[in-house]
């Protein structure tokens, strides 16, 4: 398998480098290994700076961001034009049990 995530959003977090990791597991690293060393992909030592210290404030900006979505996603499902606030922490999400046995907090992404 291969997991390929962006690091500008949430890691880094400053708005001020562009990165993404790609990881492999056993059966696919030769092959990925193979493929960052022809194609000569290097992330530069200032962009992995920027995102270790991205990395030590993830967590209060990570946190902020659920409490903020989550009280805009609360007063949304207040407002006359709106028809539905999906985000599967709202109580009024028709999948919220589910959410709340296998997950202990939320993003700032939903939809209306």
């Amino acid at each position: 398998e291969l997991s390929i995530h962006g690091a500008t959003q949430y890691p880094a977090g400053h708005s001020d480098v562009l990165l993404g990791t790609v990881s492999a597991n056993e059966a696919y690293w030769k092959q990925l290994y193979e493929g960052f060393c022809t194609l000569g992909c290097c992330s530069g030592p200032d962009d992995i700076y920027q995102v270790l210290r991205g990395l030590r404030t993830m967590g209060v900006r990570l946190e902020h961001h659920r409490k903020s979505a989550l009280d805009i996603a609360r007063w949304l499902e207040t407002q006359p034009g709106v028809a539905q606030v999906l985000h599967p922490a709202l109580e009024s999400h028709p999948d919220h049990a589910l959410w709340k046995r296998d997950f202990c907090g939320s993003s700032g992404i939903f939809s209306i």
